[in-house]
């Protein structure tokens, strides 16, 4: 499952990833914008989990419901 894109799918995420860099690939669900606080789901074929980004108001912008993406650091 590991690869140059992904180390993790999102429905098998668990606390042991708690403050651990992880990738993940998929496709944006949702995107929700509550007051400066970015809320984006990304959904693969195990799951989905939520990315959240603090006082980045221009991201809200980057990102469209149903397109790919793949998220990492």
């Amino acid at each position: 499952m590991q690869s140059k894109y992904r180390t993790h799918k999102c429905g098998k995420l668990t606390e042991q990833e708690i403050d651990k860099t992880v990738k993940v690939a998929g496709f944006v669900e949702n995107i929700r914008d509550h007051g400066g606080v970015i809320f984006v789901d990304v959904r693969d074929e195990t799951g989905m989990m939520q990315i959240t980004w603090f006082n980045q108001p221009y991201l809200k912008s980057k990102f469209q419901a149903g397109k790919k993406y793949r998220f990492y650091e």
